[in-house]
Formats: structure tokens, C-alpha cells, sequence
């Protein structure tokens, strides 16, 4: 349980980095993280989406939206509101309740 809430907690500061950056610097600053990048943030979400146990709905449930998102970003195709849409969507999923098994 305790790797599952750590696992938890660091999807979490993923979320609120993206939302937080977007939030002070605006959508331009998040399509230019360059630490980590984009890509890495994809790499790190997949790689958290196979320690997920499958009961974990939520969180699989916002990593997926989240790598949509990062996909989205990455084809530069989307704009303040449609990326705040989807930030909203991925913090609705209720992954900031750890302990959701």
C-alpha cells in the first residue's frame, strides 16, 4: 500500500505541475516544458500506469486522459480553453483521494 500511495503522490505533483504551470505562465509555457519534457511526462505516466493495480480506476482513468492531453500538446493542435477543459477533466477523476483500493 505504501509504493501505491507514493505511486499516487507523484501522479499527483505531475497533475498540479501541468495545471500550475498552465495557470501562471498560460498554455505556451506548458507546450515548452523542457523539464522534464513532454515526452518524458508521457514516459513517466505510462511507466506509473503499469505499477497501477488494476484497481485503481481513477488514476489509470486520469493518466489515460492526461496522455491524451500531452498528445494533444504535442501536436500543437489546442487552445487555452480546450487545455483547461481537459486539465479540469483529469483533476475531476478524483486521484487527489489517496487510498482509492
Amino acid at each position: 500500500m505504501k509504493e501505491f500511495n507514493q505511486t499516487l503522490l507523484l501522479l499527483i505533483r505531475i497533475f498540479d505541475y501541468l495545471n500550475n504551470t498552465f495557470e501562471k505562465y498560460g498554455l505556451e509555457a506548458v507546450k515548452d516544458i523542457t523539464d522534464p519534457s513532454l515526452e518524458d511526462l508521457e514516459d513517466t505516466l505510462s511507466k506509473i500506469n503499469t505499477i497501477l493495480p488494476s484497481e485503481a480506476g481513477n488514476a489509470k482513468q486520469a493518466i489515460l486522459l492526461a496522455q491524451s492531453l500531452i498528445s494533444t500538446l504535442k501536436s500543437e493542435n489546442i487552445d487555452e480553453l480546450s487545455f483547461k477543459a481537459q486539465m479540469k477533466s483529469i483533476l475531476n477523476t478524483n486521484i487527489h483521494k489517496i487510498g482509492e483500493l
